[in-house]
């Protein structure tokens, strides 16, 4: 059972296709394809109909127009459609099948198509009756003994020779018809003449002689018939590019549409539909378009970027908590696990009292503790992470984009550390913040050796004569501990077998906790 067809109408030729719900002629000039949507109830019309729609609403719902970047879009399934239909031309004598690229080389060659006569004779004649024709037209090349003319030419000689003869042996004729006769003589005599001298111009194709037409295109192809000339496939055929519009041979146009600027192509990543000399300027902003990480060299969509390179990215860069050595993320867990400072550290080794610190629970920094009272707490670090504090111009020894977490005196609390110069002397400083805003909590803070034996001891920033810090205190100056310039050199010069030393933060048990008075 043969399936339905109907017909199509493209640039004013009419066309049998399979039937296929999604190509139709267009309803306003019924001359084109409707391949075009014009609202959001799918009705579609031809380009050039929609671009003349002015009253801006659908002829057939009158639904509002969709702007002509959306139109424009819409037309790549109809046009994926029409690749992949077989044409059929709906001339009687023609049985051509063919592609939707081929429609106008075929046309150009079809056996319906008119042509004038070759031979002059002023008809246009279909090309499937065309040989026939030239067999007996009136002005077809034609020779009579040593006569070579047209066969019109030489049937009027001889009727002209006829009624000549007549008037010779006394017939009589009317002087209408002596003028009629006189008048072509004149016409007819030069033909004679020419053609028994050969001064006529000469003739293409001899009397008899087969018919043969060359391509219009040159591409140097010679038919002995228009049925052949019509199944010919002409390089040179010029068609219109349907991105661009503008013309190219045959043989070229295969070659250019895949890759014309015009094309209408979508997005690989987002799927957005844009033109193909535009692509690579959409890539540039494209959300989904994968970008390798400069971290790890995955691809990773671009809006998700910057969230993967700063929390995401397994090469990104992490510090440890303990020692603040910047490592890789992803060796991390490894780093720490063997990180020296997460392993209890052992002070006054070969004494007989030797002292075992503990790393601080889910502390931030290096924060060790003897035992689990947590009035006394400890920071571990090195004699040569110390030593060039007047070196460092006023950077801090620990990272400064780390906030420092330990547990003091039972709550949580943080330190800071920056460089501060009163009187134009430079001062090494730590802030103790407890959580607590209300607890004010009495602190000593020393530097001590392996041994426990203390190098220098902070003092209260600006008041260097009191011995104790007070910490949360409402005088900030009292809740700041300070090195001044003679400390900080007694701890460069400090000499000791072990290269640690330690900061302790001991509450001092002979001073009472007391309250903030609030301001008034």
């Amino acid at each position: 059972m043969q399936s339905a067809r109907t017909t199509l109408t493209i640039n004013g030729t009419e066309w049998s296709i399979p039937f296929n719900s999604l190509l139709g002629d267009c309803k306003l000039c019924f001359n084109d394809l409707a391949i075009t949507r014009v609202c959001d109830n799918e009705h579609r019309y031809c380009l050039g109909c929609y671009d003349q729609l002015t009253t801006g609403t659908c002829p057939e719902c009158k639904a509002p127009l969709i702007n002509r970047k959306a139109a424009l879009s819409s037309q790549r399934n109809y046009l994926n459609a029409l690749e992949k239909t077989t044409f059929s031309c709906l001339t009687k004598h023609c049985s051509w099948e063919g592609s939707f690229d081929q429609l106008d080389a075929h046309k150009q060659t079809c056996l319906e198509t008119k042509e004038p006569c070759s031979f002059g004779c002023g008809e246009d004649i279909p090309r499937f009756q065309l040989d026939d024709h030239q067999t007996v037209c009136r002005k077809r090349p034609y020779k009579e003994g040593c006569l070579d003319a047209s066969y019109e030419t030489i049937s009027e000689i001889k009727q002209l020779r006829s009624e000549c003869q007549n008037a010779l042996e006394g017939t009589s004729l009317e002087r209408e018809s002596e003028k009629h006769l006189y008048q072509r003589l004149i016409t007819l005599f030069p033909l004679i003449v020419d053609a028994a001298l050969g001064e006529h111009e000469p003739v293409t194709q001899p009397a008899g002689a087969t018919p043969q037409t060359v391509c219009t295109y040159q591409c140097g192809f010679i038919a002995t018939s228009f049925q052949e000339l019509s199944l010919h496939n002409c390089p040179n055929v010029p068609l219109q590019c349907r991105h661009c519009k503008d013309h190219f041979l045959t043989k070229e146009i295969g070659v250019h549409e895949p890759k014309c600027d015009e094309r209408i192509i979508s997005c690989e990543f987002c799927g957005d539909n844009t033109k193909q000399g535009l692509l690579a300027l959409h890539f540039k902003s494209c959300i989904k378009q994968p970008i390798n990480c400069i971290q790890c060299q995955r691809p990773v969509p671009l809006r998700e970027l910057e969230q993967h390179q700063e929390s995401l990215c397994p090469s990104r860069a992490a510090n440890c908590e303990r020692c603040f050595t910047p490592v890789v993320f992803s060796g991390l867990e490894r780093h720490i696990q063997n990180c020296w400072l997460t392993k209890p550290i052992t002070l006054r080794e070969g004494q007989p009292r030797p002292v075992i610190l503990t790393p601080q629970p889910r502390s931030v920094g290096p924060f060790y503790q003897h035992g689990n009272s947590s009035s006394t707490i400890y920071m571990v670090t090195t004699h040569e992470q110390l030593k060039p504090l007047f070196k460092l111009n006023g950077r801090p020894v620990f990272p400064a984009d780390m906030v420092l977490k330990c547990a003091y005196d039972g709550e949580p609390a943080t330190i800071q550390e920056s460089y501060a110069t009163p009187s134009n002397e430079l001062n090494w400083t730590l802030y103790l913040r407890h959580c607590t805003p209300e607890k004010v909590i009495p602190s000593r803070i020393d530097i001590l050796d392996s041994d426990f034996n203390v190098i220098c001891s902070f003092h209260p920033y600006n008041y260097p004569k009191l011995s104790d810090i007070m910490i949360n205190s409402i005088d900030l100056n009292q809740g700041t501990a300070a090195l001044d310039v003679n400390s900080i050199l007694r701890l460069q010069r400090w000499s000791h077998p072990n290269p640690l030393r330690i900061i302790r933060f001991t509450v001092c048990p002979d001073k009472p906790t007391k309250k903030k008075t609030p301001r008034r």
